[in-house]
């Protein structure tokens, strides 16, 4: 897929392969994941989508790759009812700072990284979410903190932290994402001028 965009690698030019998501067995085991690479997949079935690839379990759970060159890498996780919220510790328990932040030095620094998940974010994480702070402005006990977390000097969390983001907007939960992905396809099939 990679190769056929505009007849040539554009896209896929520098991403980094993980060796962790390269199993026949990793995709049996992420149902949820698809959809939610469904989800973002539907509204770039629009004319004015930057969007021109997707990739699946290539290095972090799915890439977006734009016209531009940009790639925005996601990492999915779904929690199950009375998991609660999202703190500090569980994020860095599911290695989801440490896996991402591998992957931003593999790619040369380059790209945007979000987490996304069907629960929330505590209060504490506002610092890392995708609302609440400015690019330019970081709390420095954050960049700390995610320093201490990921083994690395405080400047160079820094510059992973301008790349890094927890994505505010919860995903629809396990029980009903099909429901949400047909009423969004509906919804895009109606502005293209199909009858959903």
């Amino acid at each position: 897929m990679l190769r056929s965009v505009e007849g040539s690698e554009g896209p896929a030019v520098g991403l980094y392969r993980s060796p962790q998501n390269a199993g026949p067995h990793t995709r049996a085991m992420f149902e949820y994941q698809d959809m939610c690479v469904v989800l973002r997949c539907i509204p770039n079935l629009l004319p004015e989508s930057p969007v021109v690839a997707v990739a699946v379990e290539y290095s972090s759970d799915y890439v977006l790759m734009g016209r531009a060159g940009e790639q925005e890498l996601v990492s999915v996780k779904h929690r199950g009812r009375g998991q609660g919220d999202w703190t500090f510790s569980r994020l860095k328990a599911e290695n989801v700072f440490r896996d991402l932040h591998e992957i931003w030095r593999a790619m040369e620094r380059k790209g945007a990284y979000f987490f996304e998940s069907n629960a929330g974010f505590e209060s504490a994480l506002r610092p890392y979410a995708e609302r609440g702070r400015d690019k330019d402005q970081q709390d420095q006990d954050a960049v700390r903190r995610l320093a201490d977390c990921l083994g690395v000097a405080v400047v160079e969390a820094g510059q992973f932290m301008r790349h890094f983001r927890l994505r505010g907007e919860p995903l629809p939960d396990w029980g009903y994402v099909d429901d949400v992905a047909a009423q969004r396809l509906g919804g895009v099939m109606a502005r293209l001028g199909l009858d959903p």
